[in-house]
């Protein structure tokens, strides 16, 4: 993706629209000028672009995959278990779906966020930085100074959630992996990570 927010899409279309206009009546005051029409296309083939590659943004933060596996996972995982991680995940705004046995050993669970639809585009931007902001902390590993570091501004209080999320992760005696739906995220802990970085953090 080009940019990280949907503010910066806005602004980037917006600004992109009204060159498009600029040069659309600049043609039809000069009709007979060579490559004005040309460039014209070009540019607008770019903002067609920019406008889909705005529309894969927000689709594409419909829902997350979380995986679980491990020898020592709890077998007889229910969706209970899964609620409650959503639960410590309520600054994502996120709601248990569904979960399956795809083999011995491993689980795979989906949850889709509330109000995915365009309408809430504001809302949808915000929650883009939430997942970012838990992905960046998940690629931290067990590295608590580096976790720190990441977790500044909000500092204590994003970890104190973070930390809840990963003793549920224990709980469940799983190594796990977090993916978005169109796989442009990606990043996992395993089990005896997630028990360092609960003994670590003194919060």
């Amino acid at each position: 993706m080009r940019f990280e927010t949907l503010e910066e899409y806005d602004d980037e279309l917006n600004e992109m629209k009204e060159d498009l206009s600029r040069m659309k009546e600049y043609i039809e005051n000069h009709p007979d000028e060579l490559g004005t029409k040309g460039n014209y296309e070009g540019y607008e083939y770019i903002y067609n672009l920019f406008r889909r590659e705005k529309i894969e943004f927000i689709t594409q933060l419909n829902q997350i995959n979380l995986k679980l596996t491990g020898n020592l996972i709890n077998d007889s995982l229910t969706p209970y278990e899964f609620h409650r991680l959503s639960d410590n995940l309520k600054n994502l705004t996120i709601n248990f779906k569904s979960y399956c046995k795809t083999s011995e050993g491993c689980y795979r669970a989906v949850y889709e966020f509330q109000n995915p639809s365009e309408e809430d585009l504001k809302r949808q931007s915000r929650r883009k930085k939430e997942l970012m902001k838990l992905f960046d902390f998940i690629e931290c590993g067990d590295d608590i100074d580096k976790l720190k570091k990441e977790a500044e501004p909000d500092g204590e209080k994003s970890l104190k959630k973070y930390r809840e999320f990963l003793k549920e992760i224990i709980e469940i005696r799983a190594d796990f992996t977090l993916d978005t739906e169109m796989g442009t995220l990606k990043a996992g802990l395993t089990l005896n990570q997630c028990k360092n970085i609960c003994k670590k953090l003194n919060i």
